[in-house]
């Protein structure tokens, strides 16, 4: 397995934790299911995936990271929701 390839997984995980996190339809509690590290991230033992949630009263700002031994940097992404 490549850099490439493990780059390319972290950042799949990062878009599918977005992912969730924008489809959610509790988004009042968005901070209280998401922020922070996740104990494991299921069938990727070796990535480690946390979300930093900021929400104000009209929107929340999501950033995810993972990180894994194999790659020397940090995967992130980062998108706005919009409060309904």
């Amino acid at each position: 397995v490549g850099h490439e390839d493990y780059r390319a997984t972290a950042q799949q995980l990062a878009s599918d934790r977005l992912t969730e996190i924008q489809n959610d339809p509790q988004y009042t509690n968005l901070v209280s299911r998401y922020d922070g590290p996740e104990d494991s991230v299921p069938g990727f033992p070796l990535y480690l995936r946390s979300s930093d949630l900021r929400q104000t009263s009209t929107h929340t700002v999501v950033t995810v990271t993972v990180v894994t031994p194999t790659l020397q940097d940090t995967v992130n992404q980062t998108i706005v929701v919009g409060a309904p």
